[in-house]
């Protein structure tokens, strides 16, 4: 008898020690499930963190992209360009001619050439998306009014390259032409080479890129009404930026010679003129740093997603 009750405790207390080994080892499995998916949370907040357009990547190289090689060259066309109008700005600089020459004329004129390569690439850029929209749309509308409709806009964008095309030609010929007359360069007696070969292409190039810069937007925000834009779109944002930079270029060349205002016609001073290109170079920067900026961040998201559906659903242990 006492031997079987020293077996009912023995009994006991090894149910008493599995018991509580089993209660200590369920809050050990608790505490590394909650460990792991705390771990999981943060990789995924740290992920979107990374995916967000405050710290996203602000630029990128994709030299195989038509897209960016017409952007990096606006990019740099504009830099150049904001160089030679605030060199320009300076009596200093311009009353010497070697050093009118190093940071006026020929950044005006490479300048003028980046921009002149980057309107052929945004074209080719242009002319394949729309022949992509077109195989697409083979086919698939009901009727040609429906197809006219959306046909619009991608032409529109083609169209707008093609005028902003049209206008770097005025733009290289006037920026070239300094270069050339200081090199001795002999034009014909009565040729009033200050109006064919500066105002009037200036002139010229202001309103094609204007245009040009008009039909883009158009295109972009699918309308044209000015009225109802609302400018969330980042591209919409970018073709805003180059219209209203077109706008300043065409200002820029009616300020420039005084025969073109409206009576009463002032003399505007030679800093204000320069002022006005240096605003429109400078919107051009900002619209082509922007484009840059939105690849890149499309790039890092694609990266994201990518990475997002390499992993595994559940998290290991």
């Amino acid at each position: 008898m006492p031997r079987l009750q020293a077996n009912h405790v023995a009994l006991d207390v090894h149910a008493a020690r599995h018991n509580r080994n089993s209660r200590s080892s369920t809050p050990d499995r608790a505490n590394s499930l909650r460990k792991t998916r705390l771990k999981a949370s943060i990789e995924d907040v740290v992920e979107d963190v990374a995916a967000s357009p405050e710290v996203a990547p602000k630029w990128c190289w994709l030299f195989l992209d038509q897209t960016w090689l017409s952007s990096f060259l606006y990019f740099v066309g504009a830099i150049l360009f904001t160089i030679g109008s605030a060199a320009a700005s300076f009596q200093y600089i311009v009353s010497r001619k070697m050093l009118c020459k190093a940071v006026q004329q020929y950044p005006y004129a490479l300048g003028s050439f980046c921009f002149a390569c980057g309107t052929v690439m945004g074209a080719a850029s242009s002319l394949a998306r729309l022949r992509v929209f077109v195989r697409q749309a083979h086919g698939r509308f009901a009727s040609w009014l429906s197809y006219r409709a959306l046909f619009c806009w991608p032409a529109a964008e083609f169209l707008g390259y093609i005028v902003t095309l049209c206008g770097c030609v005025p733009y290289n010929i006037m920026c070239v032409t300094p270069i050339l007359l200081d090199g001795g360069i002999r034009l014909p007696i009565g040729f009033n080479a200050n109006w064919w070969l500066k105002e009037l292409p200036t002139l010229m190039g202001g309103i094609c890129f204007t245009v040009g810069g008009y039909l883009t937007w158009m295109s972009t925000h699918k309308s044209m009404s000015l009225a109802a834009a609302t400018y969330h779109d980042a591209s919409l944002r970018v073709s805003s930026l180059y219209l209203v930079g077109s706008c300043f270029f065409l200002l820029g060349a009616f300020v420039k010679d005084p025969v073109m205002l409206p009576p009463p016609r002032y003399l505007i001073p030679t800093w204000a003129t320069s002022a006005i290109f240096l605003i429109g170079s400078f919107l051009f920067l900002l619209g082509a740093k922007a484009t840059i900026a939105n690849m890149a961040q499309d790039k890092a998201r694609e990266a994201t997603d990518l990475d997002n559906e390499s992993k595994p659903l559940i998290a290991p242990a």
